[in-house]
Formats: structure tokens, sequence, C-alpha cells
């Protein structure tokens, strides 16, 4: 039998009826296929895309909004659980980031996101060993994770083996043309080491990539001290004219002043480092050279004796003291300090050996036990921190390791500038 057509025009309460009918199709509907219509998914990864960059800026109220508007989107559960955990990541709430994050994981679209914020929970908790398993997992899934190549750089770089970090920085760099700061840390790691033209090469790549870093000043700082170490004064001297007025700044110009032989020029700058720094052993360390340099020895040595009391464990203000003592006859007094400065520079020269070796092998936590001993002996508790720490990583059982940070840390350990 034929039906008949519907009117045209019907009355609002029948529309509202058909509509609703058709409502309720299409969401049983939509309940079967496991989805919401393709314009209500779309809002959704709006929103969940508005709540990952309400975290990263570090506003989790309104990421936590955002979460329970999703409670309506049947098919954005996991990605719910997903911004819970990055909220309490944030908060340091570790644990319960994690039970969260475990009901991400099995998302597609989540998968990799969810290991590599799990990774970071583990790494706070100190359980770098299953972190680096969340990074490398994130890697097997898909090997241009940016963030799980961060990590693991991180991860290296916190144990001493530089080679790895290298490796990881280098795919960072060349997933992200526009950062900065991959080149930044291989640039410090080439400083560190001493390999000046290495760092140079570094520290110039990161700052044509983002001229405008967070820390900038510390870039270009380290930037000509890299040059100075270099005798190529000129060169440092342009790079600092670009650093804002500060005592690295000062010292620095100074140095390069020094060198070129304005000597006059030279204390000009050092003595304004040293109304904002008296006691920075750097600042002292160079003012006493201009001194000598000037023939003031009685005044260059209470300069040294001031700096050697600052930094007792210094060789080379030790051996500085020691020579204007030589130069004044106090020939006992010379010879003290000289065998210990010596003393003290072999201790340094058998850090620079360990931290060798710590290189060449990556898992072996006694050379970093060692390293953080020896950086006590020599009143570097912030070096010694970071070895301890590192040992901890690599043998988490390391009941030594464990309490002298702990011991380090409850003394509220500093890093010194130098």
């Amino acid at each position: 039998m034929k039906r008949n057509k519907l009117p045209l025009t019907t009355s609002r309460r029948r529309r509202r009826l058909v509509l609703g009918a058709a409502a309720v199709v299409l969401g049983l509907g939509c309940l079967v296929l496991g989805r919401w219509p393709a314009w209500e998914s779309q809002r959704a990864e709006r929103e969940f895309g508005s709540a990952e960059a309400a975290i990263a800026r570090g506003d989790l109220k309104q990421a936590l909004r955002i979460v329970e508007d999703l409670a309506s989107y049947h098919d954005f559960a996991p990605h719910r659980h997903y911004l819970r955990g990055l909220c309490y990541l944030r908060e340091q709430r570790l644990s319960d980031a994690l039970d969260e994050l475990q009901y991400s994981r099995f998302h597609p679209q989540l998968e990799a996101k969810s290991f590599v914020a799990s990774g970071h929970a583990l790494y706070e908790m100190g359980k770098a060993d299953q972190a680096v398993q969340m990074w490398t997992k994130t890697l097997a899934i898909d090997p241009d994770v940016i963030d799980a190549h961060r990590w693991l750089a991180v991860y290296y770089y916190d144990v001493g083996a530089t080679a790895d970090a290298r490796q990881y920085l280098r795919r960072v760099a060349e997933l992200d043309p526009a950062d900065g700061r991959p080149d930044r840390l291989m640039g410090l790691m080439s400083f560190d080491a001493q390999n000046f033209d290495e760092a140079i090469e570094y520290y110039r790549e990161s700052l044509r990539r983002d001229p405008q870093p967070s820390d900038r000043e510390s870039v270009l700082a380290e930037l000509a001290e890299s040059e100075t170490k270099l005798h190529h004064y000129d060169e440092a001297l342009e790079v600092l004219k670009q650093c804002q007025p500060s005592v690295i700044q000062k010292v620095l110009t100074a140095e390069c002043y020094f060198n070129q032989g304005d000597v006059q020029l030279a204390i000009r700058f050092v003595d304004e480092a040293l109304r904002d720094a008296p006691n920075d052993i750097d600042v002292l360390e160079l003012k006493g050279r201009c001194l000598l340099h000037e023939g003031q020895v009685e005044t260059a040595t209470k300069v040294f004796e001031k700096a050697v009391g600052v930094k007792p464990k210094d060789y080379i203000v030790r051996l500085q003291l020691a020579q204007t003592y030589h130069r004044l006859g106090r020939t006992e007094e010379a010879k003290q300090h000289s065998e210990i400065g010596r003393g003290f520079r072999e201790m340094w020269n058998r850090f620079a050996d360990l931290h060798e070796q710590a290189v060449r092998k990556p898992s072996d936590a006694a050379i970093r036990f060692e390293m953080g001993k020896l950086a006590m002996e020599l009143d570097r508790p912030d070096l010694a921190k970071e070895w301890f720490r590192a040992t901890m990583y690599l043998d988490s059982g390391h009941a030594q390791a464990a309490a002298l940070f702990n011991q380090l840390s409850s003394r509220g350990a500093a890093s010194p500038a130098n």
C-alpha cells in the first residue's frame, strides 16, 4: 500500500517529535558504530588540543574544565585520562599521573604520547631504567616522536654518556630546525670537554636557529668564553657587546683587554665587576693578575689571599698566591701553597680522567660514584649531587650514593659560579 506523504508544513510539536526521533536514531547509530558524527569528533578534537595547550602554559584549571566538558564524548574517555595524567604530572602527583596514563596507552592516537609522559613521571620518581624503557617503546611505535628523543638525550646527558646524548640531540635538531636547544646543549658538552672550536660552532648554530632563547645571556657568555679560550679576543668582544651588563660580561671583557695588552681598560672593567661581586673567584683572580702586571705585588697578594679564603680548594688562586709569596721572598709560604695547589690540580685531573671514562662506559655506576666522592673532596657539592644522582639512575639500589645525595640535599647544596 502506498504510504501518504507527510504534509509540507507540520506543527511545531510534530517537528520536535520528528527531530527528536531522528536524534535518538542518530545517537543509537553512533553508539553502535562507536563514534560521534564527524562534526562532533572535530569539535572534541579541538577541545582536546585546547586542553593540551592549556597544560603547556600551566593553566591546569582551564585544562580540567575541558576534561569535564569532554565527558559527553564517549570516544574521548582515553583522552580525558591522558589530560588528567598530564595535569597530575605538572602538579608532581607522579603516582596519580601514572595511574591515569595507563588508561590512555592503548588508544592508537595517544599511545606514543602516553609512553612519553609515563616516562617523564617515572624519571621524576628516580626510576630512570623504567623511564628509558618507556621512551624506547615510544620510538619503536614511531621513530619520529621528538619528545622521546629529547628525554633520552636528557637521560644520557644526566648520566654523563655524552656520545649517546649527542645521538638523540642531533635527531631532535633534524626533526625541529627552529629549536636551538639541542645545539646549545651540545655546545655545553663540548665546552665542558674543552673542545672550544666545536663548542663555538654549536653555540652559533643554536643562536642561528633561535636568536632569542630564554637563556640567551648564558649562551652568549659561553660562546664568548670559548672564543677567549682560543685567544680570539676580537671575536669574543663582538659577542660580549651583545650581552647585557653583568659580572660575567664584565670579567670576560676585562680578560680580553688584558690579553690584548690594554691593562688599564681591563682594570676598569674588572673593578666594575668587583663592585658587583666582591667575592667572585674569577673577578678576584683577574684583579690579582692585573695588579701583578702593574707591579703592585703586595696588593696583589692581599687579593689572592682573599680569593683563597673564599675558595680554599681552587688550585689556580693557590698557585697564584704561591707565586706572589715567592716574589716577596716568603719562601716557606710559597712552597706550602704551591704544594697544596698542585695537590688540588692533580685531583681535578683525576676528575677529568674519570669523566672521560664515564663517557666511554655509559652504564658504569661505580665511576659516577667515584666522581661524586671526588667532587665532595673538592668542595663542589653541586657536582657531587649530579654524579650521585647519575649513580642512582644507573644503580637504583646504590645505598651509599643515595645517602650522600640526601645528605647534600639536606644541606641545600648550591651551584657555585665556578
